[in-house]
């Protein structure tokens, strides 16, 4: 409690005498998470507006073991500048009291909410209860209104095995997440989503929840149990350059670009989709583009309205095709292990479908059809 304290008043120090950067050195911190930061948050540690807390590579923030359904160990609330530079922190996943029936998704190491121009740098984040980083969760508040978290960026960082996400995004505009090592998500005593990046507004509840503005290019992305990336609802999001052995899911969000990642799931723990995109209903415009991939040991799952997949490059996998509207494959290179190239689900109504310019191989198969359309009989 008194290290926690003491952290907490050199903070609160540097703010009110004007200091722009907080300097931590070696050792290891051990943080009480169970304090009021505000009226309906608990945490470890509350970051003033303006402040950059930098922390020497040697220095660890520990969470203090606790019972608690949610917490966060640094909080940045309601800042118009500032961030977290280098340090490591350490989640209480493997001494979590679990003995209620919550699933603590909400414990974690890193949360942002009502800030705008914050930068995360050169941080090790590992065994967060819930996520490793959880931007958004904002809400509208007396006379000072709303806004929600913007001009976020996240980079250079390790965020290693989450229970939940690595990196959940509940609200936000204009975030940028480039150059960083994403693994290990929901691997241990893990709970949904259980993905490298979970863009996801709760706009069932929360109506002025919204997440748009998104890049996220050149991060590795490894062992996350059920996705590198899922865009579950957010719009205006490019995912590139990146490489995975997991899948990128372009889910319900629109305006979404996939381009030149490498997906490669010949290790994968659990084989899914390499890319995937949804159908939402006949008048939502999924408007995705996938361009310029290389998928290995993994295939595309592809749904929705006006979807276009150019020039990607599949080695042992195929391109699957359900309930389309005005979709484009072209120029696409597939060596397929299956029994076609390219399968469209002739169950379901799709239309506006081009295929061409194409070039279909069979991986040590002798027999395939190049481009199959398959319709089940109504007794299976």
């Amino acid at each position: 409690e008194k290290t926690t304290e003491g952290l907490q008043n050199a903070f609160n120090y540097a703010y009110e005498n004007g200091y722009k950067n907080v300097f931590l050195t070696k050792g290891n911190y051990l943080i009480n998470c169970e304090n009021q930061l505000t009226d309906i948050l608990k945490g470890g540690l509350l970051l003033p507006s303006g402040l950059t807390l930098v922390m020497d590579n040697e220095v660890a923030l520990i969470v203090k073991k606790n019972s608690l359904t949610s917490y966060a160990l640094l909080l940045i609330e309601k800042s118009n500048s500032g961030g977290v530079i280098g340090g490591n922190l350490i989640g209480d996943r493997d001494t979590h009291d679990f003995s209620d029936s919550s699933s603590h998704e909400g414990c974690h190491l890193i949360t942002i909410r009502l800030s705008r121009n914050i930068k995360i740098e050169s941080v090790s984040m590992e065994k967060a209860t819930g996520d490793c980083m959880c931007i958004g969760g904002g809400y509208a508040y007396g006379d000072e209104g709303y806004f929600r978290p913007n001009n976020i960026s996240v980079k250079n960082c390790i965020l290693d095995g989450a229970r939940r996400n690595n990196i959940s995004v509940i609200d936000c505009q204009f975030l940028n997440i480039s150059n960083n090592t994403i693994k290990n998500a929901g691997t241990v005593n893990g709970t949904l989503p259980k993905a490298g990046i979970d863009l996801e507004s709760n706009r069932r509840s929360t109506e002025w929840q919204e997440v748009y503005d998104v890049t996220i290019t050149n991060n590795k992305f490894v062992n996350n149990y059920q996705a590198s990336v899922i865009n579950y609802n957010a719009f205006r999001v490019v995912v590139a350059n990146n490489i995975c052995d997991s899948s990128i899911d372009a889910g319900y969000g629109r305006n979404t670009i996939i381009s030149n990642n490498v997906i490669d799931a010949t290790n994968s723990i659990n084989i899914t989709p390499g890319i995937i995109t949804r159908y939402m209903n006949e008048n939502v415009d999924n408007q995705v583009l996938i361009a310029n991939n290389q998928l290995t040991k993994c295939s595309m799952s592809i749904s929705g309205l006006n979807i276009e997949v150019l020039n990607n490059k599949i080695k042992q996998g195929n391109i699957n095709l359900s309930r389309i509207n005005t979709c484009r494959i072209d120029g696409n290179i597939i060596n397929t292990v299956d029994t076609h190239g390219i399968l469209l689900n002739g169950d379901i109504e799709n239309k506006n479908i081009n295929i061409l310019n194409n070039d279909i191989y069979g991986y040590n198969v002798r027999n395939i059809y190049g481009i199959c359309v398959r319709k089940i009989s109504p007794d299976g």
